[in-house]
Protein backbone atom coordinates (compact mmCIF):
# COMPACT_ATOMS: atom_id res chain seq x y z
CA UNK A 1 0.00 0.00 0.00
CA UNK A 2 2.86 2.37 0.90
CA UNK A 3 4.49 1.77 -2.50
CA UNK A 4 1.15 2.28 -4.26
CA UNK A 5 0.55 5.63 -2.52
CA UNK A 6 4.09 6.76 -3.32
CA UNK A 7 3.63 5.92 -7.01
CA UNK A 8 0.17 7.49 -7.05
CA UNK A 9 1.31 10.81 -5.60
CA UNK A 10 4.38 10.87 -7.84
CA UNK A 11 2.18 10.36 -10.90
CA UNK A 12 -0.31 12.92 -9.64
CA UNK A 13 2.39 15.55 -9.15
CA UNK A 14 3.79 14.79 -12.60
CA UNK A 15 0.38 15.27 -14.23
CA UNK A 16 -0.21 18.42 -12.15
CA UNK A 17 3.13 19.90 -13.22
CA UNK A 18 2.40 19.06 -16.86
CA UNK A 19 -1.00 20.81 -16.63
CA UNK A 20 0.64 23.91 -15.18
CA UNK A 21 3.24 23.87 -17.94
CA UNK A 22 0.55 23.53 -20.62
CA UNK A 23 -1.46 26.32 -19.05
CA UNK A 24 1.50 28.66 -19.10
CA UNK A 25 2.31 27.54 -22.63
CA UNK A 26 -1.22 28.41 -23.83
CA UNK A 27 -1.09 31.78 -22.05
CA UNK A 28 2.16 32.61 -23.83
CA UNK A 29 0.68 31.67 -27.21
CA UNK A 30 -2.44 33.78 -26.63
CA UNK A 31 -0.35 36.73 -25.49
CA UNK A 32 2.03 36.40 -28.41
CA UNK A 33 -0.77 36.15 -30.96
CA UNK A 34 -2.22 39.34 -29.51
CA UNK A 35 1.07 41.15 -29.95
CA UNK A 36 1.37 39.93 -33.54
CA UNK A 37 -1.88 41.66 -34.42
CA UNK A 38 -0.82 45.14 -33.24
CA UNK A 39 -1.70 47.89 -35.69
CA UNK A 40 0.71 50.67 -36.60
CA UNK A 41 0.52 53.19 -33.75
CA UNK A 42 -0.72 56.73 -34.16
CA UNK A 43 1.48 59.46 -32.71
CA UNK A 44 -0.21 62.46 -31.12
CA UNK A 45 0.91 66.07 -31.40
CA UNK A 46 3.49 67.33 -28.86
CA UNK A 47 4.81 63.85 -28.18
CA UNK A 48 8.09 62.96 -26.48
CA UNK A 49 10.13 59.93 -27.53
CA UNK A 50 11.03 57.96 -24.41
CA UNK A 51 14.21 55.96 -24.86
CA UNK A 52 14.79 53.24 -22.31
CA UNK A 53 17.72 50.98 -23.07
CA UNK A 54 17.48 48.49 -20.21
CA UNK A 55 16.79 45.75 -22.76
CA UNK A 56 19.62 43.94 -24.48
CA UNK A 57 20.55 45.80 -27.66
CA UNK A 58 21.18 43.47 -30.59
CA UNK A 59 21.87 44.35 -34.21
CA UNK A 60 18.41 43.27 -35.32
CA UNK A 61 15.59 42.25 -32.99
CA UNK A 62 13.19 39.81 -34.59
CA UNK A 63 9.61 41.08 -34.45
CA UNK A 64 8.36 37.68 -33.39
CA UNK A 65 7.20 37.14 -29.79
CA UNK A 66 7.54 33.36 -30.08
CA UNK A 67 11.22 33.60 -30.99
CA UNK A 68 11.80 35.97 -28.08
CA UNK A 69 10.19 33.70 -25.48
CA UNK A 70 12.57 32.41 -22.79
CA UNK A 71 11.58 28.97 -21.52
CA UNK A 72 14.05 29.24 -18.65
CA UNK A 73 12.16 32.10 -17.01
CA UNK A 74 8.80 31.67 -18.80
CA UNK A 75 9.06 35.28 -19.88
CA UNK A 76 9.67 37.27 -23.02
CA UNK A 77 13.36 38.02 -23.58
CA UNK A 78 14.09 41.71 -23.48
CA UNK A 79 15.73 42.78 -26.70
CA UNK A 80 15.73 45.85 -28.87
CA UNK A 81 17.25 46.18 -32.32
CA UNK A 82 20.03 48.67 -32.96
CA UNK A 83 18.50 49.17 -36.40
CA UNK A 84 15.23 50.19 -34.72
CA UNK A 85 17.05 52.62 -32.40
CA UNK A 86 18.92 54.28 -35.25
CA UNK A 87 15.92 54.51 -37.59
CA UNK A 88 13.66 55.80 -34.80
CA UNK A 89 16.09 58.57 -33.84
CA UNK A 90 16.48 59.56 -37.47
CA UNK A 91 12.72 59.56 -38.01
CA UNK A 92 12.06 61.49 -34.78
CA UNK A 93 14.47 64.24 -35.84
CA UNK A 94 12.17 65.18 -38.78
CA UNK A 95 8.84 64.21 -37.21
CA UNK A 96 6.95 67.42 -36.28
CA UNK A 97 4.91 65.49 -33.72
CA UNK A 98 8.03 64.57 -31.73
CA UNK A 99 9.19 67.60 -29.74
CA UNK A 100 12.09 66.01 -27.91
CA UNK A 101 13.62 62.97 -26.25
CA UNK A 102 13.49 61.66 -22.70
CA UNK A 103 16.56 59.49 -22.11
CA UNK A 104 15.24 57.27 -19.36
CA UNK A 105 18.42 55.40 -18.51
CA UNK A 106 17.56 52.66 -16.06
CA UNK A 107 20.17 50.25 -17.36
CA UNK A 108 22.29 49.49 -20.38
CA UNK A 109 23.06 46.12 -21.90
CA UNK A 110 25.10 46.51 -25.07
CA UNK A 111 28.58 46.22 -26.50
CA UNK A 112 31.04 49.08 -26.80
CA UNK A 113 30.60 49.70 -30.53
CA UNK A 114 26.80 49.51 -30.24
CA UNK A 115 26.79 52.13 -27.50
CA UNK A 116 28.97 54.37 -29.68
CA UNK A 117 26.53 54.07 -32.59
CA UNK A 118 23.59 54.99 -30.34
CA UNK A 119 25.52 57.96 -28.99
CA UNK A 120 26.30 59.20 -32.52
CA UNK A 121 22.62 58.90 -33.45
CA UNK A 122 21.64 60.95 -30.39
CA UNK A 123 24.18 63.61 -31.35
CA UNK A 124 22.72 63.68 -34.87
CA UNK A 125 19.22 64.10 -33.40
CA UNK A 126 20.44 67.14 -31.43
CA UNK A 127 21.11 68.93 -34.72
CA UNK A 128 17.32 69.12 -35.18
CA UNK A 129 17.21 71.63 -32.33
CA UNK A 130 14.80 69.51 -30.30
CA UNK A 131 15.40 69.03 -26.58
CA UNK A 132 16.91 66.01 -24.82
CA UNK A 133 16.50 65.38 -21.08
CA UNK A 134 18.29 62.52 -19.34
CA UNK A 135 17.33 60.94 -16.04
CA UNK A 136 18.37 57.91 -14.02
CA UNK A 137 18.26 56.53 -10.52
CA UNK A 138 21.84 55.42 -11.04
CA UNK A 139 24.27 55.96 -13.92
CA UNK A 140 26.70 53.29 -14.98
CA UNK A 141 29.74 54.60 -16.84
CA UNK A 142 28.35 53.65 -20.25
CA UNK A 143 24.88 54.82 -19.27
CA UNK A 144 26.35 58.21 -18.43
CA UNK A 145 28.27 58.15 -21.72
CA UNK A 146 24.87 58.33 -23.45
CA UNK A 147 23.28 60.69 -20.93
CA UNK A 148 26.07 63.25 -21.31
CA UNK A 149 24.70 64.05 -24.78
CA UNK A 150 21.53 65.51 -23.22
CA UNK A 151 20.74 69.19 -22.74
CA UNK A 152 20.14 68.46 -19.07
CA UNK A 153 21.29 65.47 -17.01
CA UNK A 154 19.25 64.63 -13.91
CA UNK A 155 20.03 62.13 -11.16
CA UNK A 156 17.75 60.82 -8.43
CA UNK A 157 18.58 62.62 -5.13
CA UNK A 158 19.63 59.36 -3.47
CA UNK A 159 20.98 57.83 -6.64
CA UNK A 160 24.45 56.66 -7.59
CA UNK A 161 26.95 57.42 -10.31
CA UNK A 162 29.78 55.09 -11.27
CA UNK A 163 33.02 56.76 -12.34
CA UNK A 164 36.18 54.77 -11.71
CA UNK A 165 37.56 53.80 -15.12
CA UNK A 166 37.26 50.49 -16.95
CA UNK A 167 38.44 47.02 -16.09
CA UNK A 168 38.18 43.61 -17.66
CA UNK A 169 37.64 40.19 -16.13
CA UNK A 170 38.38 36.91 -17.83
CA UNK A 171 37.03 33.68 -16.43
CA UNK A 172 40.06 31.35 -16.28
CA UNK A 173 38.85 27.75 -16.16
CA UNK A 174 42.11 25.78 -16.06
CA UNK A 175 42.05 24.97 -12.34
CA UNK A 176 38.40 23.96 -12.51
CA UNK A 177 39.16 21.64 -15.43
CA UNK A 178 42.04 20.16 -13.46
CA UNK A 179 39.73 19.43 -10.54
CA UNK A 180 37.25 17.56 -12.70
CA UNK A 181 40.01 15.77 -14.62
CA UNK A 182 39.79 17.44 -18.04
CA UNK A 183 42.88 18.51 -19.97
CA UNK A 184 42.42 21.02 -22.80
CA UNK A 185 44.95 20.09 -25.49
CA UNK A 186 45.38 23.33 -27.44
CA UNK A 187 47.11 23.72 -30.80
CA UNK A 188 47.80 27.19 -32.21
CA UNK A 189 48.96 28.45 -35.58
CA UNK A 190 52.60 29.47 -36.21
CA UNK A 191 53.65 32.10 -33.67
CA UNK A 192 49.97 32.74 -32.85
CA UNK A 193 50.99 33.97 -29.40
CA UNK A 194 48.14 36.50 -29.34
CA UNK A 195 45.51 33.88 -30.20
CA UNK A 196 44.02 33.75 -26.74
CA UNK A 197 40.64 32.13 -27.36
CA UNK A 198 41.73 29.05 -25.43
CA UNK A 199 43.80 30.76 -22.73
CA UNK A 200 40.98 30.36 -20.24
CA UNK A 201 41.48 26.61 -20.62
CA UNK A 202 45.30 26.72 -20.63
CA UNK A 203 46.36 29.11 -17.87
CA UNK A 204 45.22 30.49 -14.55
CA UNK A 205 46.03 34.06 -15.66
CA UNK A 206 46.41 36.01 -18.88
CA UNK A 207 49.57 35.62 -20.93
CA UNK A 208 51.73 38.75 -21.38
CA UNK A 209 50.64 38.97 -25.04
CA UNK A 210 46.96 38.73 -24.19
CA UNK A 211 47.35 41.28 -21.40
CA UNK A 212 49.03 43.63 -23.88
CA UNK A 213 46.19 43.48 -26.40
CA UNK A 214 43.46 43.65 -23.79
CA UNK A 215 45.09 46.68 -22.18
CA UNK A 216 45.15 48.41 -25.56
CA UNK A 217 41.44 47.73 -26.08
CA UNK A 218 40.57 49.19 -22.69
CA UNK A 219 42.78 52.23 -23.20
CA UNK A 220 41.14 53.13 -26.53
CA UNK A 221 37.61 52.68 -25.20
CA UNK A 222 38.41 54.75 -22.11
CA UNK A 223 40.04 57.46 -24.22
CA UNK A 224 36.89 57.71 -26.32
CA UNK A 225 34.75 57.87 -23.16
CA UNK A 226 36.87 60.66 -21.72
CA UNK A 227 36.97 62.70 -24.94
CA UNK A 228 33.24 62.39 -25.60
CA UNK A 229 32.18 63.28 -22.06
CA UNK A 230 34.74 66.07 -21.88
CA UNK A 231 33.35 67.71 -25.02
CA UNK A 232 29.73 67.31 -23.92
CA UNK A 233 30.12 68.54 -20.34
CA UNK A 234 32.97 71.01 -20.81
CA UNK A 235 35.11 69.20 -18.26
CA UNK A 236 38.77 68.59 -19.05
CA UNK A 237 40.05 65.07 -19.61
CA UNK A 238 42.53 65.56 -16.77
CA UNK A 239 39.69 66.41 -14.40
CA UNK A 240 37.71 63.35 -15.43
CA UNK A 241 40.79 61.18 -14.90
CA UNK A 242 41.21 62.68 -11.44
CA UNK A 243 37.55 61.97 -10.61
CA UNK A 244 38.04 58.33 -11.60
CA UNK A 245 41.44 57.83 -9.92
CA UNK A 246 40.21 59.11 -6.56
CA UNK A 247 36.59 57.99 -6.91
CA UNK A 248 35.46 61.53 -6.12
CA UNK A 249 31.83 60.88 -7.12
CA UNK A 250 30.85 59.23 -3.85
CA UNK A 251 27.58 61.03 -3.13
CA UNK A 252 24.88 62.26 -5.51
CA UNK A 253 25.77 65.84 -4.60
CA UNK A 254 29.32 65.22 -5.85
CA UNK A 255 28.03 64.62 -9.37
CA UNK A 256 26.44 68.09 -9.34
CA UNK A 257 29.43 69.69 -7.62
CA UNK A 258 31.84 68.51 -10.30
CA UNK A 259 29.57 69.35 -13.22
CA UNK A 260 28.67 65.84 -14.34
CA UNK A 261 24.98 66.23 -13.47
CA UNK A 262 22.87 69.36 -13.78
CA UNK A 263 20.43 68.67 -10.98
CA UNK A 264 19.30 66.08 -8.46
CA UNK A 265 15.64 65.49 -9.26
CA UNK A 266 12.87 63.10 -8.41
CA UNK A 267 11.17 61.48 -11.36
CA UNK A 268 7.99 63.53 -10.91
CA UNK A 269 10.08 66.71 -11.04
CA UNK A 270 11.59 65.64 -14.35
CA UNK A 271 8.09 64.95 -15.62
CA UNK A 272 7.15 68.53 -14.73
CA UNK A 273 10.12 69.78 -16.76
CA UNK A 274 8.97 67.71 -19.72
CA UNK A 275 5.44 69.07 -19.34
CA UNK A 276 6.81 72.60 -19.45
CA UNK A 277 8.91 71.76 -22.51
CA UNK A 278 5.83 70.74 -24.51
CA UNK A 279 3.59 73.32 -22.81
CA UNK A 280 1.01 71.08 -21.16
CA UNK A 281 -0.39 71.59 -17.66
CA UNK A 282 -1.58 68.10 -16.75
CA UNK A 283 0.51 64.95 -16.56
CA UNK A 284 -2.24 63.04 -18.36
CA UNK A 285 -1.71 65.32 -21.35
CA UNK A 286 1.98 64.35 -21.56
CA UNK A 287 2.32 62.08 -24.58
CA UNK A 288 5.25 59.73 -23.97
CA UNK A 289 5.99 57.38 -26.86
CA UNK A 290 8.13 54.32 -26.20
CA UNK A 291 10.92 53.38 -28.57
CA UNK A 292 9.27 49.99 -29.18
CA UNK A 293 6.08 51.73 -30.25
CA UNK A 294 7.74 54.43 -32.30
CA UNK A 295 9.87 51.93 -34.22
CA UNK A 296 6.65 50.74 -35.88
CA UNK A 297 5.80 54.23 -37.14
CA UNK A 298 6.27 54.66 -40.92
CA UNK A 299 9.04 56.96 -42.09
CA UNK A 300 7.92 60.60 -42.05
CA UNK A 301 7.63 61.97 -45.56
CA UNK A 302 10.04 64.86 -46.07
CA UNK A 303 9.46 67.44 -48.76
CA UNK A 304 11.69 66.77 -51.73
CA UNK A 305 12.17 63.08 -50.96
CA UNK A 306 10.67 60.43 -53.21
CA UNK A 307 7.55 58.73 -51.86
CA UNK A 308 8.46 55.42 -50.15
CA UNK A 309 5.92 53.42 -52.20
CA UNK A 310 7.54 54.65 -55.42
CA UNK A 311 11.00 53.43 -54.47
CA UNK A 312 11.76 50.08 -56.10
CA UNK A 313 15.49 49.71 -55.59
CA UNK A 314 16.67 48.09 -52.37
CA UNK A 315 19.79 47.48 -50.37
CA UNK A 316 19.86 44.06 -48.78
CA UNK A 317 21.02 44.00 -45.17
CA UNK A 318 22.19 40.62 -43.90
CA UNK A 319 22.51 40.20 -40.14
CA UNK A 320 25.25 37.68 -39.36
CA UNK A 321 25.84 37.31 -35.63
CA UNK A 322 26.81 34.70 -33.07
CA UNK A 323 29.20 31.79 -32.81
CA UNK A 324 30.06 30.45 -36.27
CA UNK A 325 28.96 26.86 -36.86
CA UNK A 326 28.26 24.62 -39.85
CA UNK A 327 24.67 23.99 -40.88
CA UNK A 328 21.65 26.08 -40.04
CA UNK A 329 22.74 26.84 -36.49
CA UNK A 330 20.60 27.41 -33.42
CA UNK A 331 19.40 30.61 -31.83
CA UNK A 332 22.40 32.83 -31.06
CA UNK A 333 24.59 31.08 -33.64
CA UNK A 334 25.72 32.02 -37.13
CA UNK A 335 24.97 28.92 -39.15
CA UNK A 336 26.84 28.82 -42.45
CA UNK A 337 23.88 27.30 -44.31
CA UNK A 338 21.53 30.04 -43.08
CA UNK A 339 23.90 32.88 -43.99
CA UNK A 340 24.73 31.41 -47.39
CA UNK A 341 21.01 31.11 -48.10
CA UNK A 342 20.52 34.76 -47.11
CA UNK A 343 23.44 35.92 -49.29
CA UNK A 344 22.15 33.95 -52.27
CA UNK A 345 18.63 35.31 -51.78
CA UNK A 346 19.94 38.88 -51.75
CA UNK A 347 22.09 38.16 -54.80
CA UNK A 348 19.19 36.72 -56.82
CA UNK A 349 16.71 39.47 -55.88
CA UNK A 350 16.76 41.80 -58.90
CA UNK A 351 15.43 44.72 -56.83
CA UNK A 352 18.41 44.47 -54.45
CA UNK A 353 21.20 46.54 -55.98
CA UNK A 354 23.78 46.24 -53.21
CA UNK A 355 24.39 44.09 -50.14
CA UNK A 356 25.49 45.10 -46.64
CA UNK A 357 26.44 42.34 -44.24
CA UNK A 358 26.40 43.30 -40.57
CA UNK A 359 28.90 41.04 -38.83
CA UNK A 360 28.89 40.58 -35.08
CA UNK A 361 30.88 37.46 -34.24
CA UNK A 362 34.01 36.38 -32.43
CA UNK A 363 34.42 33.44 -34.78
CA UNK A 364 34.03 29.68 -34.57
CA UNK A 365 34.40 26.93 -37.14
CA UNK A 366 37.11 27.60 -39.75
CA UNK A 367 35.29 25.45 -42.30
CA UNK A 368 31.96 27.23 -41.81
CA UNK A 369 33.77 30.58 -42.08
CA UNK A 370 35.24 29.58 -45.43
CA UNK A 371 31.85 28.46 -46.74
CA UNK A 372 30.37 31.89 -45.95
CA UNK A 373 33.43 33.67 -47.36
CA UNK A 374 32.88 31.88 -50.66
CA UNK A 375 29.22 32.91 -50.82
CA UNK A 376 30.19 36.53 -50.14
CA UNK A 377 32.78 36.42 -52.93
CA UNK A 378 30.22 35.07 -55.42
CA UNK A 379 27.74 37.80 -54.51
CA UNK A 380 30.46 40.43 -54.83
CA UNK A 381 30.89 39.47 -58.50
CA UNK A 382 27.43 40.79 -59.33
CA UNK A 383 26.67 43.46 -56.72
CA UNK A 384 28.55 45.81 -54.39
CA UNK A 385 29.20 43.96 -51.13
CA UNK A 386 29.93 46.03 -48.01
CA UNK A 387 30.59 44.82 -44.46
CA UNK A 388 29.55 46.69 -41.33
CA UNK A 389 31.30 45.41 -38.22
CA UNK A 390 29.43 45.54 -34.92
CA UNK A 391 30.85 45.10 -31.42
CA UNK A 392 32.98 42.16 -32.56
CA UNK A 393 34.03 40.97 -36.00
CA UNK A 394 37.16 39.00 -35.25
CA UNK A 395 38.81 35.72 -36.19
CA UNK A 396 36.15 33.84 -38.19
CA UNK A 397 34.10 37.05 -38.12
CA UNK A 398 36.95 38.85 -39.88
CA UNK A 399 37.58 35.91 -42.24
CA UNK A 400 34.10 36.18 -43.76
CA UNK A 401 34.49 39.97 -44.04
CA UNK A 402 37.96 40.40 -45.52
CA UNK A 403 36.95 40.02 -49.18
CA UNK A 404 34.25 42.72 -49.16
CA UNK A 405 34.40 45.78 -51.43
CA UNK A 406 34.45 47.97 -48.34
CA UNK A 407 34.66 47.30 -44.60
CA UNK A 408 33.33 49.67 -41.95
CA UNK A 409 34.13 49.35 -38.25
CA UNK A 410 33.33 51.54 -35.27
CA UNK A 411 36.24 52.97 -33.33
CA UNK A 412 35.45 50.50 -30.54
CA UNK A 413 34.86 47.45 -32.72
CA UNK A 414 37.02 44.47 -31.77
CA UNK A 415 38.36 42.90 -34.95
CA UNK A 416 41.41 41.16 -36.40
CA UNK A 417 42.37 38.05 -34.43
CA UNK A 418 43.76 36.59 -37.65
CA UNK A 419 44.82 33.25 -36.26
CA UNK A 420 43.79 29.63 -35.81
CA UNK A 421 43.46 27.19 -32.91
CA UNK A 422 42.50 23.60 -32.38
CA UNK A 423 41.18 22.27 -29.07
CA UNK A 424 40.94 18.58 -28.21
CA UNK A 425 39.78 17.84 -24.68
CA UNK A 426 41.37 14.88 -22.93
CA UNK A 427 38.72 13.47 -20.59
CA UNK A 428 40.54 10.32 -19.59
CA UNK A 429 41.11 11.34 -15.97
CA UNK A 430 37.54 12.59 -15.61
CA UNK A 431 36.03 9.37 -16.88
CA UNK A 432 38.40 6.83 -15.32
CA UNK A 433 39.44 8.38 -11.99
CA UNK A 434 36.52 10.71 -11.20
CA UNK A 435 33.58 8.80 -12.64
CA UNK A 436 34.98 5.28 -12.75
CA UNK A 437 34.35 4.53 -16.43
CA UNK A 438 37.05 2.83 -18.49
CA UNK A 439 37.14 2.82 -22.29
CA UNK A 440 38.56 -0.03 -24.33
CA UNK A 441 39.07 0.25 -28.07
CA UNK A 442 38.95 -2.11 -31.04
CA UNK A 443 40.43 -0.67 -34.26
CA UNK A 444 40.71 -1.70 -37.89
CA UNK A 445 43.63 0.67 -38.48
CA UNK A 446 46.37 2.29 -36.47
CA UNK A 447 44.70 5.74 -36.53
CA UNK A 448 41.04 4.71 -36.45
CA UNK A 449 40.57 6.44 -33.08
CA UNK A 450 42.28 9.62 -34.27
CA UNK A 451 41.13 12.65 -32.20
CA UNK A 452 39.58 10.54 -29.46
CA UNK A 453 38.77 12.67 -26.41
CA UNK A 454 39.18 9.72 -24.03
CA UNK A 455 42.99 9.73 -24.08
CA UNK A 456 45.93 12.13 -24.63
CA UNK A 457 46.85 12.90 -28.23
CA UNK A 458 49.71 10.79 -29.57
CA UNK A 459 52.86 12.51 -30.86
CA UNK A 460 52.09 11.76 -34.49
CA UNK A 461 48.54 13.02 -34.01
CA UNK A 462 49.88 16.32 -32.68
CA UNK A 463 52.05 16.63 -35.78
CA UNK A 464 49.07 16.03 -38.07
CA UNK A 465 46.95 18.60 -36.19
CA UNK A 466 49.70 21.21 -36.31
CA UNK A 467 50.08 20.67 -40.05
CA UNK A 468 46.35 21.24 -40.55
CA UNK A 469 46.34 24.36 -38.41
CA UNK A 470 49.34 25.80 -40.26
CA UNK A 471 47.60 25.16 -43.56
CA UNK A 472 44.40 26.92 -42.40
CA UNK A 473 46.43 29.83 -41.00
CA UNK A 474 48.27 30.24 -44.31
CA UNK A 475 44.92 30.19 -46.10
CA UNK A 476 43.58 32.85 -43.72
CA UNK A 477 46.62 35.05 -44.41
CA UNK A 478 46.25 34.62 -48.17
CA UNK A 479 42.53 35.50 -48.07
CA UNK A 480 43.25 38.68 -46.13
CA UNK A 481 46.18 39.51 -48.41
CA UNK A 482 44.05 39.13 -51.53
CA UNK A 483 40.94 40.80 -50.13
CA UNK A 484 42.72 43.78 -48.60
CA UNK A 485 45.52 44.17 -51.13
CA UNK A 486 48.27 43.73 -48.54
CA UNK A 487 51.40 41.61 -48.93
CA UNK A 488 51.11 38.30 -47.09
CA UNK A 489 54.26 38.95 -45.03
CA UNK A 490 52.82 42.24 -43.80
CA UNK A 491 49.51 40.60 -42.91
CA UNK A 492 51.39 37.97 -40.93
CA UNK A 493 53.28 40.68 -39.02
CA UNK A 494 50.08 42.06 -37.47
CA UNK A 495 48.13 38.80 -37.49
CA UNK A 496 49.33 35.97 -35.23
CA UNK A 497 45.98 35.98 -33.49
CA UNK A 498 46.16 39.57 -32.25
CA UNK A 499 42.91 41.48 -31.80
CA UNK A 500 42.74 45.11 -32.87
CA UNK A 501 40.30 47.81 -31.94
CA UNK A 502 38.68 49.69 -34.83
CA UNK A 503 41.00 52.68 -34.77
CA UNK A 504 44.12 50.51 -34.86
CA UNK A 505 42.59 48.22 -37.51
CA UNK A 506 42.13 51.22 -39.79
CA UNK A 507 45.81 52.13 -39.47
CA UNK A 508 46.72 48.60 -40.62
CA UNK A 509 44.29 48.66 -43.54
CA UNK A 510 42.23 45.84 -42.05
CA UNK A 511 39.17 48.08 -42.52
CA UNK A 512 38.45 50.92 -44.96
CA UNK A 513 36.67 53.43 -42.78
CA UNK A 514 35.38 54.11 -39.28
CA UNK A 515 31.61 54.23 -39.12
CA UNK A 516 28.46 52.38 -38.20
CA UNK A 517 25.73 50.52 -40.01
CA UNK A 518 24.21 53.66 -41.55
CA UNK A 519 27.61 54.66 -42.93
CA UNK A 520 28.04 51.22 -44.51
CA UNK A 521 24.58 51.41 -46.08
CA UNK A 522 25.31 54.88 -47.48
CA UNK A 523 28.58 53.60 -48.97
CA UNK A 524 26.80 50.63 -50.56
CA UNK A 525 24.23 52.97 -52.09
CA UNK A 526 27.03 55.11 -53.52
CA UNK A 527 28.77 52.07 -55.01
CA UNK A 528 25.46 51.06 -56.63
CA UNK A 529 24.76 54.65 -57.79
CA UNK A 530 21.51 54.79 -55.81
CA UNK A 531 19.97 58.09 -54.71
CA UNK A 532 16.78 56.57 -53.32
CA UNK A 533 16.40 53.11 -51.89
CA UNK A 534 14.69 50.97 -49.28
CA UNK A 535 16.17 48.32 -47.05
CA UNK A 536 15.35 44.64 -47.12
CA UNK A 537 16.48 42.47 -44.23
CA UNK A 538 17.93 38.98 -44.63
CA UNK A 539 17.51 36.25 -43.51
CA UNK A 540 13.75 36.21 -43.39
CA UNK A 541 12.28 35.84 -39.91
CA UNK A 542 11.24 32.35 -38.88
CA UNK A 543 7.65 31.19 -38.76
CA UNK A 544 6.31 32.19 -35.29
CA UNK A 545 5.36 28.71 -34.11
CA UNK A 546 8.56 27.18 -35.47
CA UNK A 547 10.55 29.73 -33.49
CA UNK A 548 8.58 28.88 -30.35
CA UNK A 549 9.22 25.15 -30.59
CA UNK A 550 12.91 25.62 -31.42
CA UNK A 551 13.32 27.91 -28.45
CA UNK A 552 12.61 25.22 -25.87
CA UNK A 553 15.86 23.89 -24.41
CA UNK A 554 15.07 21.53 -21.54
CA UNK A 555 18.74 21.05 -20.71
CA UNK A 556 19.30 24.80 -20.34
CA UNK A 557 16.08 25.18 -18.37
CA UNK A 558 16.86 22.54 -15.74
CA UNK A 559 20.58 23.33 -15.81
CA UNK A 560 19.88 26.94 -14.90
CA UNK A 561 17.54 25.84 -12.12
CA UNK A 562 20.26 23.63 -10.65
CA UNK A 563 23.38 25.78 -11.13
CA UNK A 564 21.99 29.31 -11.46
CA UNK A 565 24.40 31.76 -13.09
CA UNK A 566 27.21 29.19 -12.84
CA UNK A 567 25.50 27.08 -15.51
CA UNK A 568 27.46 29.09 -18.09
CA UNK A 569 30.61 27.30 -16.93
CA UNK A 570 28.93 23.91 -17.22
CA UNK A 571 28.01 24.84 -20.78
CA UNK A 572 31.61 25.91 -21.40
CA UNK A 573 32.93 22.47 -20.47
CA UNK A 574 30.19 20.82 -22.51
CA UNK A 575 31.16 22.91 -25.53
CA UNK A 576 34.64 21.37 -25.52
CA UNK A 577 33.11 18.04 -26.52
CA UNK A 578 30.95 19.63 -29.20
CA UNK A 579 33.71 21.59 -30.97
CA UNK A 580 34.33 20.13 -34.42
CA UNK A 581 37.33 20.87 -36.61
CA UNK A 582 39.81 23.72 -36.52
CA UNK A 583 38.58 26.92 -34.95
CA UNK A 584 38.98 30.66 -35.53
CA UNK A 585 37.91 32.17 -32.24
CA UNK A 586 38.24 35.34 -30.19
CA UNK A 587 38.96 35.31 -26.43
CA UNK A 588 35.27 35.64 -25.78
CA UNK A 589 35.12 34.97 -22.02
CA UNK A 590 35.79 38.57 -21.08
CA UNK A 591 33.73 41.20 -19.32
CA UNK A 592 34.43 44.93 -19.56
CA UNK A 593 32.98 47.14 -16.84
Amino acid sequence: MKGFLKSFFASFLGVFAALIFMGLFIMVIVSAIGSLSDDKPEIKENSILQIRLAKEIVDHAVDNPFENFDFQSFDMKSQIGLDDVLSSLDNASVDPKIKGIFLDISGLNAGMATIMEVRKAIDAFKESGKFIYAYSEGYSQFGYYLASAADEVHLYPEGEMDLKGLYMEMAMLKNMLNKVGVEAQVFRGPDNKYKSAAEALMYDKMSPENREQMQRLLDVVWEDWLTTVSNSRNISVDQLEAFADSILIREPQDAVKYGLVDKLSFRDEVMELLMAAVEVEKKDDLNMVSLAKYSKVPRVEVEGEEKPYKIKNKIGVIYASGNIVSGSGEQGQMGSASIVKAIEAAEKDTTVKAIVMRVNSGGGSALASDVMWRAAQKAKETKPFVVSMGDVAASGGYYISCGADMIFADENTITGSIGVIGIIPNMQELMTEKVGINFDVVRTNEQSDFLSVMRPARENESDIINESITRVYDTFISKVSEGRGIEAALVDSFARGRVWIGRDALERNLVDSLGGLDDAISAAAKLASLDNYKLRVFPKDKDPFQALMEGFNAQAYFGTKMFGDDFVYVEKIKSLREIQGIQMRLPYEMIIK
